[in-house]
């Protein structure tokens, strides 16, 4: 997205292009497959005003549903959901130092990313379609028969 260049960029200067791939733009079915092959995720956001600083990315739930650790923005609603289920460690800002250190806790620290992966697991059976299904169509219902 935002950083797709910079990132590549900066996997060529240190030398870990073999660690790390880029595909692109995939179509939703080949994202699915290489989302669940992943071992973990980077959801960065620059905080360029109000609608990225409050809102919660597609990808962020997708991780969560493939049980895959990952590392976002400590902004609100990323915070909010953490403090219930810890998917993610937060970080505070977009500087690679702080990005490094964040994903390599999580290669190197292995009961950290276990515990992730299975909150997960158990917030994956909450934060999906189905369940926000129920609660938009209650409104709807409310709504419409009032």
């Amino acid at each position: 997205g935002n950083f797709f260049k910079e990132m590549k960029l900066a996997v060529n200067k240190h030398g870990v292009s073999g660690k790390v791939v880029f595909w692109g733009m995939l179509n939703p079915e080949d994202l699915k497959n290489k989302t669940s092959a992943a071992t973990v995720a980077i959801n960065p956001f620059e905080r360029d005003g109000l609608n990225q600083y409050l809102s919660l990315s597609n990808k962020y739930f997708d991780y969560i549903q493939n049980s895959l650790p990952q590392v976002t923005m400590n902004f609100p609603e990323y915070e909010n959901i953490n403090r219930e289920y810890e998917v993610a460690l937060l970080i505070a800002d977009l500087e690679p130092a702080t990005i490094a250190r964040a994903v390599n806790s999580l290669f190197t620290d292995k009961n950290l990313y276990k515990k992730l992966q299975e909150n997960c697991i158990r917030a994956r059976e909450v934060l999906n379609w189905q369940q926000e299904e129920k609660i938009l169509l209650a409104f709807y219902k409310q709504l419409f028969n009032a």
